[in-house]
């Protein structure tokens, strides 16, 4: 911007030049400034063309020697100007010029108001300084520009290698082994790495390889209900979809286990399969995920037929002996002297999962027990140590069963019934009951003799008597139930 000239100084320059009167009045009146008045000059104030009157006659002359403001210009100086410097207006988009003692400032838009950064588009329009951010991904010193007028090493798909991505300015990868950018967990999840797996870190869905993300974690939808169910291998764990079980839970291959290692269809801590392993077993009721040993007359997958497991997980001759879960009438058909009600039992002191493997009719703690009060019995019952059989349970004959009716082959039950409980497994008006028709039956089975073919879940001793015609164990050293 202009700063003009003081008066002080005109009249010191014009002075030395000869250009001034006695009175200190500039010669032409075209050279007075705004405001000033000159003996014998009448300036019209705006430091352009005047009229002025001599002193002597009063006569007036129209003068033409001041300069006038150019219709050209953008804007005019309202003093007066020596140079061109005196013109400055600091406007980058403008030409300034001195012309006459009259400084002009227009608009020039062919120049370049360099705003000394690399990655924006200097431009004039109007005479108005225009600094627009070059387009992302335009080369500069650093790297690219980041379409907002910034130079940066990299910014959306410029800058960075093939292999890598751009995140805050940084080019990153998906393979370096850090949880670094936009990523859920490690090298993997968010907008440019591939989904994480099981276990792993997530923000959605998308940033997984199975079904969902829940609390942060990728896994399967079902994984966090409290039931057993989709591909789990065991309560809310194992398969595709879930983590890995823990010891002692249940799995099909090593995969579903946090040990590695599945053995008898537990997660174990050995492989339990060994020389040394016979006769041993990874899901013994109480001790499941540990590779221990079976109890004596049971068999397992090398010690079996002629030969039966011993005390001390020894493998030896059955000797003609009856194995555990076979017929038997006495205690010397028994391989270990436990017969009862039709089939050996497990002893007392042998781990168990049920009342109906034990031969006391009682497994307390995972271990088979003699009892010394009703109350330790699920039938109510206890005689000379051995819980009498409730309703349900193979018999042999009355004095198997808490209700002294063994009928045949199972114990009649009594009072409040299920159908699994009565030998007809026809449960009516909370009494056991006789069938009809098929239709009184569990699953609409036929009705034969006024007896159903025993639901899921009733005790068996062949498949024959099975609505499903499956009768095995249900659970390791367990009895034999319609499967």
């Amino acid at each position: 911007m202009r700063r003009p000239p003081t008066l002080l100084a005109w009249a010191a320059l014009l002075a030395l030049a000869g250009a001034i009167d006695a009175a200190g009045c500039y010669r032409l009146s075209s050279d007075c400034d705004v405001g000033v008045t000159c003996p014998g000059y009448a300036t019209t104030g705006s430091g352009g063309a005047s009229t002025s009157s001599a002193s002597s006659g009063g006569a007036t002359s129209a003068s033409t020697g001041g300069a006038t403001a150019s219709s050209a210009t953008a804007s005019s100086g309202t003093g007066g100007c020596t140079m061109v410097a005196d013109c400055e207006d600091t406007n980058p988009c403008t030409h300034d010029a001195c012309n006459a003692g009259v400084c002009a400032n227009t608009d020039d838009d062919a120049a370049i108001p360099d705003d000394m950064v690399q990655c924006t588009k200097d431009t004039c329009l109007s005479g108005v300084a225009h600094h627009d951010p070059e387009p992302i991904g335009t080369t500069c010193t650093m790297g690219v520009c980041d379409g907002a007028g910034a130079c940066v090493l990299c910014a959306g798909a410029f800058g960075c290698k093939a292999s890598e991505y751009c995140s805050g300015g940084a080019c990153l990868s998906c393979s370096d082994g850090l949880h670094d950018g936009d990523e859920t967990d490690v090298d993997c999840g968010g907008a440019h790495c591939p989904p994480c797996g099981l276990g792993k870190g997530c923000g959605v869905a998308g940033d997984c390889t199975v079904s969902s993300c829940v609390g942060g974690m990728c896994l399967g939808a079902s994984c966090g209900n409290a039931v057993k169910d989709g591909t789990e291998t065991d309560v809310d764990c194992g398969g595709p979809d879930c983590l890995p079980c823990a010891q002692g839970k249940g799995c099909t291959g090593g995969g579903d286990c946090v040990t590695g290692t599945c053995a008898d269809g537990v997660c174990c801590a050995t492989a339990c399969n060994g020389a040394a392993d016979t006769c041993k077993s990874c899901a013994i009721p109480g001790q499941q995920g540990t590779c221990s040993a079976l109890p004596q007359g049971v068999d397992d997958a090398v010690c079996l037929m002629q030969a039966t497991c011993d005390v001390g997980a020894q493998c030896v001759s059955a000797t003609g002996k009856a194995h555990f879960g076979d017929p038997c009438t006495q205690g010397s058909d028994c391989f270990n002297g436990a017969c009862r009600a039709g089939s050996c039992k497990l002893q007392n002191g042998d781990a168990c999962a049920e009342d109906a493997a034990c031969v006391s009719g009682r497994c307390s703690g995972n271990t088979c027990a003699s009892c010394a009060a009703g109350a330790e019995c699920a039938s109510g019952t206890c005689n000379a140590g051995a819980c009498s059989l409730p309703g349900g349970f193979l018999c042999t004959n009355n004095a198997d069963c808490a209700t002294l009716q063994c009928v045949n082959g199972a114990c009649n039950g009594s009072g409040a019934c299920a159908p699994a409980t009565c030998v007809t497994h026809f449960c009516k008006n909370m009494a056991c009951q006789t069938c009809s028709t098929s239709a009184d039956c569990p699953l609409n089975t036929p009705c034969t003799g006024g007896t159903c073919l025993a639901p899921p879940g009733a005790y068996c001793s062949q498949n024959a008597r099975c609505a499903s015609g499956v009768c095995l164990p249900a659970i390791f050293l367990g009895v034999r139930r319609c499967q």
